[in-house]
């Protein structure tokens, strides 16, 4: 780097006899220390109509480095990325011999790269330091990208309106309620609008088909329309075992209710309960919901069945989904006329429901429902 004194004169008062010239020293860059804002100073400057020696001195450059400067990419970007070391690894001793075995043998990358570095710490005291911690975190990353385990991909799924729903069952025992001094198990049923979030809660005794079909009922008429596609696991429910093959299947019984419907089934893989995303979500947001309405009650007993806390929206919300904005409030009804012009994949809700032949035997299991509107929160 060239230092370049330029020498700037500076004249004293009128009135001061005899005026004096002082030597500042003011240095130059050269081209190899150029930051980006001293390339744009200098651009500036040269729009401004600056000669080329004037912008470089306000700009502080040389007029050497200014030619190169004038045009082009700024220098944070001209710079070919580096491919060398700058300092020795600390780590290339034990990298071989001590790190890629634990590596190795970490399968499942549960294996904290703070943890290696605190175990090469009690094995060489004193050898290295806490600032290199980084270095080794990097030197790990990049071995695992290479060579480490295979990590799940995960695609971003697009909700389209109208297009598909998802329901479950959720175990709500967790929240405490008590009827009467007594504890009060029960389930919550959640159908969940994939785009728009609106959602139906209902309160089960049990996962059976007959509070199944309740539900999904009570979602459909509430909402007054019918998307394409209904999402969920392999609900004992719904389906059945394949003795020969091992997989499940539909049941005729389920069958019949989305054929009278016109839903078709979108089922999940077992065991990934992630790819029903929207209804586990939906999930955590009802029971967190009412867990909160609980602690502001202060008690969580009540009389009777009828007493227990359902979700409600909160102020206004989005339209309903299938409506593509014809239907605005929260628990709006979808029109069948709004419905189609807005979404071919949705079409009206049957005249009759499905009819639902019961066991004498087994409680239907259903004690109550509510719709959200949640679109927004």
């Amino acid at each position: 780097m060239m230092l370049l004194p330029v020498v700037e004169e500076v004249i004293g008062p009128r009135r001061e006899a005899p005026a004096r010239r002082v030597t500042l020293p003011v240095f130059l860059v050269e081209d190899g220390l150029v930051t980006d804002a001293q390339v744009r100073r200098l651009r500036e400057k040269r729009m401004a109509g600056k000669t080329l020696a004037a912008a470089a001195a306000a700009a502080g450059m040389s007029e050497r480095a200014a030619r190169k400067w004038q045009g082009g990419a700024l220098p944070s970007r001209a710079k070919a990325p580096r491919t060398w070391r700058t300092r020795e690894d600390p780590f290339a001793d034990v990298w071989q011999s001590e790190v890629v075995p634990q590596l190795v043998a970490d399968t499942d990358g549960r294996l904290q790269v703070l943890t290696l570095f605190r175990a090469l710490c009690g094995r060489h005291p004193g050898r290295f330091q806490p600032g290199q911690l980084r270095t080794l975190q990097r030197r790990v990353r990049e071995w695992r990208v290479q060579y480490g385990p295979d990590r799940e991909v995960y695609f971003e799924q697009v909700a389209v309106p109208g297009r598909e729903a998802a329901f479950d069952f959720s175990d709500a025992s967790d929240l405490g309620v008590t009827l009467g001094s007594v504890a009060f198990p029960h389930l919550l049923f959640e159908w969940v609008l994939s785009y728009s979030r609106w959602t139906y809660v209902s309160l089960a005794l049990s996962e059976t088909f007959e509070a199944l079909v309740a539900g999904l009922q009570g979602a459909l008429w509430t909402l007054g329309a019918v998307p394409a596609a209904l999402r969920h696991d392999y609900l004992s429910a719904a389906t059945h075992e394949l003795r020969r093959s091992g997989g499940r299947q539909l049941t005729v019984r389920f069958r019949e209710v989305l054929d009278h419907y016109g839903l078709r089934s979108s089922r999940i893989q077992p065991g990934k309960p992630h790819e029903n995303g929207v209804a586990e979500q939906s999930h955590f947001r009802t029971k967190t919901a009412i867990e909160q309405a609980l602690l502001l009650r202060g008690d969580r007993d009540f009389a009777d069945g009828g007493g227990v806390p359902a979700v409600r929206a909160c102020g206004r919300r989005r339209d309903a989904e299938c409506a593509g904005g014809a239907a605005a409030g929260r628990g709006a009804s979808v029109t069948a006329a709004a419905a189609a012009g807005a979404n071919p994949g949705v079409h009206d809700v049957p005249v009759r429901g499905a009819e639902v032949e019961h066991d004498p035997g087994r409680r239907p299991g259903l004690l109550g429902a509510v719709a959200v509107d949640r679109s927004h929160g």
